[in-house]
């Protein structure tokens, strides 16, 4: 295939298949379709407004939204000017985006509605502010731009036409578990690498529709969901939000879908919460092909047994169960990715086993953003599968992945200190630990700044004993605790809905979350279930006391980051008191 930098394939793509449709977008109730041409023209009217206030090659322009078309609309309308995008969390607080705007130098911001307005009306270094949706005071109508800018076609074409694979395409500024964020830079060939060699791995057509549901402004969904269902001419479809996913899946029907681990687990809850309801035959039933699902899935894999009357059992749940499964997520999905954080050996095992492939990918933003992946037909789970063509991935003596290869960084922007810091002789230091097993299979064990260390000198990589008690059926999340400490403790979040039905059958009842953690019998069974899960580690890996918490660690509290990792110092802040308590009660 001839190799186009992003915008020049967006151009030819606009020109070669006009008609053919490009994004789903819902609008008063019902999905609305967009061909290239319709997206095209937009795209060269916001790159023609941008050149005419004063936007040059190379410089920012910020996007604070959530995904919708008008979000691609900037994205591209930004690039095809020459301009660089920095993509800023929906979430963000004001603060949090003052600083990435002043840090990069934005001087026009595109923004969704007036509830993120508010959050940057007091901003005099911006000179243009263009609204998506709504009005408010000193700012641009998205709409007027579609509606009153004349295209500077000839300018457009020059422009698309001398990008560079190494120019810029975006600024994107890490979440970060600890400390500012970072600004990445990401070029054209960047993510081409990974557009390319991703594409390959899922076989990606341009019959594919992708659900868009992850923020654009992650890495993650920006290259997958955006750039390569773009560079393919598959369709994209954006989902209303989060809540809707579900009802969305199964409008859309699409074949490709990315998330992260906690939405398989969300539905997966779904799911089992209607059965709970439907009576003890179809209880006994699901669970039955459950477990029948995860021993296949075992099979396949590891070479497990699977007798003859599991089977027979399968067979039945194939027909019975399996295929209504399929239908949850629109019943044509080929292929599922999984990233972001560890997805819990349980439930990669289940989803496999009924015949949904989710496979299990590693990378970082640095990386534009995929290391490695699970392939169809070579998917390990519990690994995150073989590093990408044209990857180097080594591991350090002190088990670091050192990575060096096209879709690495340049470096991070104001950043001279950290960019010297985090490369070695030419390879990024991830700062995840983790192995490759004598097949090629990459497996993440923890982070390399995590490690804890107790007061008897034991090394203790925390995310690996905190995904070992997630695969529990009961336990939601886990943090733990113990640095410089004779023992482990730890903050444990439950699967209340878990909690809830084993309560129900036992005629426990509680009114809130915060009564049921209190419970004697709760914390017996919680406590059973962390000795049984513990019994396999080594014993200094063992946690001999912990807190049960009656919510979940929240974006809001800024306990984790948007993509779901602990934000485990904020956390201990919030924390350390009653954690400390529990050494002094022993």
């Amino acid at each position: 295939m001839e190799k186009y930098t992003l915008s020049t394939r967006f151009l030819r793509n606009v020109q070669e298949f006009p008609e053919k449709i490009f994004i789903k977008y819902k609008k008063g109730g019902k999905y609305i379709d967009y061909s290239w041409r319709n997206i095209g023209e937009m795209v060269f009217k916001v790159s023609s407004f941008l050149l005419a206030n004063g936007i040059k090659l190379g410089e920012r322009v910020a996007i604070l939204s959530q995904n919708r078309v008008e979000w691609f609309c900037a994205d591209f309308g930004i690039l095809c000017s020459g301009g660089v995008t920095v993509p800023i969390y929906p979430t963000s607080t004001s603060g949090q985006i003052e600083y990435i705007l002043k840090d990069s130098n934005i001087k026009i911001l595109f923004l969704e509605n007036k509830e993120q307005f508010l959050k940057v009306k007091d901003f005099k270094f911006l000179d243009k502010i263009v609204i998506f949706e709504g009005d408010a005071d000193n700012v641009v109508i998205f709409d007027q731009i579609i509606q009153t800018t004349d295209i500077q076609k000839d300018t457009l074409i020059n422009i698309i036409n001398n990008s560079s694979f190494d120019d810029l395409v975006t600024i994107i500024y890490t979440s970060g578990t600890t400390g500012l964020p970072k600004g990445v830079y990401l070029s054209h060939n960047n993510f081409l690498h990974n557009i390319i060699r991703g594409a390959e791995v899922i076989e990606v057509t341009s019959d594919d529709i992708f659900l868009s549901h992850l923020p654009l402004s992650h890495v993650f969904e920006r290259c997958i969901g955006e750039f390569i269902p773009m560079y393919y001419r598959s369709i994209i479809a954006y989902a209303e939000k989060i809540d809707t996913v579900g009802d969305n899946l199964k409008e859309i029907k699409p074949t490709i879908f990315v998330s992260v681990p906690r939405l398989y687990e969300k539905i997966l809850e779904k799911i089992i919460e209607k059965v709970r309801v439907a009576g003890s035959v179809k209880k006994f039933l699901f669970y039955n092909a459950k477990n029948t699902a995860e021993k296949y899935s075992e099979h396949k894999i590891f070479g497990k047994p699977f007798t003859f009357f599991d089977t027979i059992k399968y067979k039945f749940f194939e027909k019975k169960i399996y295929s209504k499964l399929r239908d949850v997520f629109g019943g044509r999905v080929k292929v599922m990715i999984s990233g972001g954080a560890k997805l819990p050996f349980e439930l990669g095992l289940f989803y496999n086993g009924v015949g949904l492939n989710l496979l299990e990918g590693y990378g970082l933003t640095e990386t534009a953003p995929v290391i490695s992946v699970n392939q169809i037909g070579q998917n390990i789970v519990g690994s995150v599968g073989k590093v990408l063509k044209d990857v180097d991935v080594k591991i350090a003596d002190d088990g670091e992945i050192l990575v060096k290869g096209p879709n690495v960084t340049k470096g991070y922007h104001n950043k001279p200190e950290e960019n010297e810091a985090s490369f070695k002789n030419g390879y990024f230091l991830t700062g995840d630990i983790g192995k490759i097993d004598d097949r090629g299979f990459l497996y993440i064990t923890d982070r390399k700044k995590d490690l804890i260390v107790t007061s008897g000198g034991k090394n203790i990589a925390p995310q690996s004993v905190e995904n070992v008690l997630k695969e529990d059926s009961f336990i939601s999340e886990v943090m733990l605790y113990g640095e410089g400490k004779k023992y482990l403790s730890a903050l444990i979040v439950p699967n209340f809905e878990a909690l809830k039905q084993w309560s129900e059958e036992r005629n426990l009842k509680f009114n809130s979350n915060a009564q049921m953690v209190n419970d004697d019998k709760i914390f017996r069974l919680m406590l059973h279930r962390v000795e049984k899960r513990c019994e396999p580690l080594a014993k200094y890996e063992q946690i001999k006391k912990f807190i049960l918490l009656d919510h979940d660690f929240s974006m809001e509290d800024e306990e984790i980051t948007p993509t779901l990792k602990l934000r485990r110092k904020k956390i201990l802040e919030k924390y350390k008191d009653k954690l400390e308590n529990l050494y002094q009660e022993s």
